[in-house]
């Protein structure tokens, strides 16, 4: 193919050359946009890997169910219905799963005792709805006293198969033979809380003295389209029990998304960082190419014929880039996987499942990143005239000076707004949103003001620095050449990402960190089998316990008619349990909560009335097992426990709307050491006891996984870093080489090796000084409205300003602006002077 004269295959071969000569520049733009592709990748593969995790456990006991039906029933007691009753037409499910659940207590000796949960079901019925992996043991004859348990029970306890394992059922003891240690699927999948085990069916029904009963069935169905009707049925038949989904979709979905989100967040000052990289790396090389775009014009090429020429260019840039992101992104999800959603996953066996729309996904916002990031300085390019291109002459228009104190000042306005907006709201998802949108305009302000700060400040240097020469040659330089702006934009950007991550990730860490001295105030929770006021009396006389105070906690109440849950609905006598459980209080608050055993009132955080527009006055629906119950809102306080997604009602009024006959929760302070209380309580209530936890081993199993979510998002700032030092280091190299004729009428008027040296160290001095300084002010502004976006996420977050945070990364700045100056000495050092006038 030939364009007047000129075969493209010429121009593809030089556009192939050019890209390999320049090889640490091709390398920057693909690496940048393979990380941009990679977080998105490896954010996506998180979501589906922690929302399979989350499914995994969800389903425990339900397995591959659609409906779960439960047998209600009063702590303390257990209630069985017949198989039979389950009145839903056979042909709408493809089975109808009916077990025995029961507690058991292995009590070895009081430091070790383990209570578990008992499952008494066929080998076959289990496979059908929730399969099982033996690690050891061959069970062929599952009947009569045989036990499997998991392989992590196994290990605490020391058991092994064919060891005998005595297990306590309210007066009864039954002692099994371990025939199966399995693996940590299914049922077995997560035991961070309770210990599960499975017996033959009949055993149970043998303790029991009933054939052919179950209290909780569980049902497949062959067309769920209709699963809100058929649950709706079961519901009318079945008075006394609970039906539901096997997997709640919102519950599943706001679990994923409290992982996932930090990253999302920290990821888009990576994918920012990655754009504007791209940019000036095809910036460069549509300069580099100036040259060859003339020759290539000159000769007949046309315009539109160079912007297909570019578009394919950009398009292949992508497409590799976008490979080159997917394999990046598989690394980082393992890695991510490893270092943070193991520690989320309490034994769940995860899987790193790759789906085509990822890919599809990643690739397309590869392609259209890089097309987006190239083609607006390409197709710049080609507005300039072939002559002028030929001729090097700038086309550029000077703006007026008037007219660039408006444009400043409007900016200036813009940065305040964008600071102001979010303090007029309260926390919500919009005003989340908005916050977001502040912060993205705030980042593009930095890099927008940037030419006007440098014009003032080189001014001022002209101005009052004229006896220091080199001084005054770097100010001149640094207000005319654009490549050194990039350099103090993509310092600029690397600085306040590193800070703005940091800063978020100390606030969010303190402030989960904080949770336990703020809220926890006991020593040691605890569930009990019958709780109630004589259990607290016996309570109050064992050794160490200092006082206590129980109350009902029902978790995931729906608020009808905000379509919204809370995560825990506490139920309680008076204001003593919040000497427990801490809040911070005003005296409308403290009068609310004294008189809530005046009606079905009911007290909320600040923070749930602002997400979900409440107020004091308003009523509330509380659906709870089904039955839904009018509350009045009568008070609020300040509190982020559970991401303020709690409500406090009367205890006598949530037993009898739900009927409780005992309390859920016990908080125990102590006046002794508290492991010993601990096993005095243990000592003392032996048999009854469904949990007991001290604050310390709470916090311990909370730590790590604290520790590896920062990790890992700071793990991002340091790639945005990293990425942002080789664009500058990438920018200087490339600004040193079109320089180099400047450079070089500079020796030919005496200036010597030793000035030009000073000449480059001070340019970097100014260059890290205005990105810093950017960097601070930008910041500064980003973190003054983050809270008002984490508080919809996390709860109430106090942002702290780190001042020797903020003077290391100054420092730090300008000291790598200088490390990096020794690109252009060295290249310097070896600069040809009739060569370099001769360049271009």
């Amino acid at each position: 193919m030939k364009v007047r004269g000129i075969e493209m295959k010429s121009i593809y071969k030089y556009l192939i050359i050019n890209l390999c000569e320049k090889k640490v520049r091709s390398f920057l733009i693909l690496l940048s946009i393979g990380v941009s592709a990679a977080l998105l990748f490896a954010t996506m593969g998180m979501s589906n890997t922690c929302k399979q995790m989350y499914v995994d456990q969800i389903v425990k006991w339900s397995g591959t169910s659609d409906i779960t039906i439960e047998v209600n029933k009063q702590q303390g007691s257990d209630t069985f219905i017949k198989n039979t009753d389950i009145s839903l037409d056979e042909e709408k499910y493809e089975y109808n799963v009916g077990i025995i659940k029961s507690e058991g207590l292995y009590n070895p000796n009081v430091e070790n005792m383990q209570y578990l949960d008992i499952v008494g079901t066929t080998l076959e019925e289990l496979a059908l709805y929730n399969n099982y992996l033996l690690e050891e043991g061959d069970i062929e004859d599952f009947s009569g006293n045989k036990i499997m348990i998991s392989s992590t029970f196994a290990e605490k306890a020391g058991l092994s198969i064919g060891d005998e394992i005595p297990i306590k059922f309210s007066q009864d003891t039954i002692t099994f033979t371990v025939k199966g240690i399995a693996k940590q699927k299914g049922l077995f999948i997560n035991e961070s809380t309770s210990v599960v085990a499975v017996v033959p069916r009949d055993a149970l029904e043998a303790l029991y003295g009933s054939e052919g009963i179950s209290n909780q069935f569980y049902l497949k169905l062959k067309d769920n389209s209709n699963m809100d009707t058929d649950i709706t049925s079961l519901k009318e038949s079945l008075t006394n029990c609970t039906v539901s989904r096997s997997v709640n979709p919102s519950d599943l979905s706001q679990a994923v998304n409290t992982v996932v989100m930090p990253f999302r967040i920290s990821s888009l000052s990576v994918v920012f960082m990655s754009i504007y990289i791209v940019y000036t790396s095809f910036h460069l090389m549509v300069l580099e190419r100036m040259s060859a775009i003339g020759t290539f014009r000159s000769i007949g090429l046309t315009k539109k014929k160079l912007k297909r020429i570019f578009v394919l260019e950009s398009f292949l840039w992508g497409v590799v880039g976008g490979i080159l992101g997917c394999l990046l992104g598989y690394i980082a999800l393992n890695t991510v996987i490893i270092k943070y959603v193991e520690k989320l996953s309490e034994g769940t066996l995860l899987t790193v499942a790759i789906q085509p729309i990822q890919i599809v996904i990643s690739m397309a916002l590869a392609i259209i990143l890089t097309m987006l990031s190239a083609l607006p300085p390409m197709f710049k390019a080609l507005k300039k005239s072939t002559k002028n291109i030929i001729l090097n002459i700038s086309e550029e228009k000077v703006k007026k000076r008037k007219l660039q104190s408006v444009v400043l000042l409007i900016m200036v306005l813009f940065f305040i707004a964008c600071v102001v907006i979010p303090h007029t709201m309260g926390a919500s998802l919009a005003c989340m949103i908005i916050t977001i949108v502040c912060m993205t305009i705030i980042l593009i302000l930095m890099i927008a003001i940037i030419p006007y700060g440098i014009q003032f400040i080189a001014a001022c240097i002209m101005k009052f620095g004229r006896s220091d020469k080199v001084l005054w040659i770097a100010a001149r330089n640094i207000s005319t050449n654009k490549n050194m702006k990039n350099i103090i934009r993509l310092l600029a950007i690397s600085a306040s990402s590193i800070l703005i991550i940091t800063n978020i990730s100390n606030a969010i860490s303190n402030t989960i960190a904080n949770v336990y001295d703020t809220y926890h105030l006991y020593d040691i929770s605890m569930s009990y089998r019958t709780a109630d006021e004589s259990f607290e009396e016996q309570l109050g006389n064992v050794e160490g316990v200092e006082s206590y105070v129980s109350d009902y906690e029902i978790d995931s109440v729906k608020l009808e008619d905000q379509n919204y849950y809370l995560n825990t609905l506490y139920g309680i006598k008076d204001e003593t349990f919040f000497d427990f459980m801490g809040a911070e209080q005003t005296d409308e608050s403290q009068n609310a909560i004294e008189e809530l055993n005046t009606g079905r009132n009911i007290v909320i955080t600040n923070l749930l009335a602002s997400k979900l527009g409440l107020s004091v006055g308003d009523e509330v629906k509380l659906t709870i097992d089904d039955s839904t119950f009018d509350y009045t809102i009568t008070g609020m306080l300040e509190s982020s426990f559970k991401l303020g997604n709690i409500g406090f009602v009367s205890g006598d009024y949530l037993q009898k709307d739900i009927n409780l006959s005992y309390y859920t929760t016990t908080y125990i302070k102590t006046n002794s050491d508290v492991d010993t209380v601990k096993n005095n309580i243990k000592a003392e209530f032996l048999e009854d006891i469904l949990f007991i936890q001290t604050l310390d081993e709470l916090v311990a199993i909370n730590q790590d996984l604290i520790v590896s979510i920062f990790r890992i998002i700071n793990a991002y700032a340091m790639l945005a870093v990293i990425i942002g030092i080789i664009g500058i280091a990438n920018n200087i190299l490339a600004c040193y080489i079109e320089r180099r004729r400047e450079l070089a009428m500079y020796r030919s008027i005496g200036m010597s090796k030793k000035r030009m040296k000073n000449l480059f160290i001070s340019e970097a001095i100014l260059c890290g000084t205005l990105g810093i300084l950017v960097a601070f002010i930008g910041t500064t502004g980003i973190l003054n409205i983050t809270p008002f976006m984490l508080s919809y996420i996390f709860g109430n977050v106090a942002m702290e300003y780190n001042v020797i945070l903020y003077a290391g990364f100054a420092i730090a700045g300008i000291f790598i602006m200088c490390l990096l100056t020794i690109l252009p000495i060295a290249k310097a050092d070896k600069l040809s002077i009739i060569e370099s006038i001769k360049y271009e």
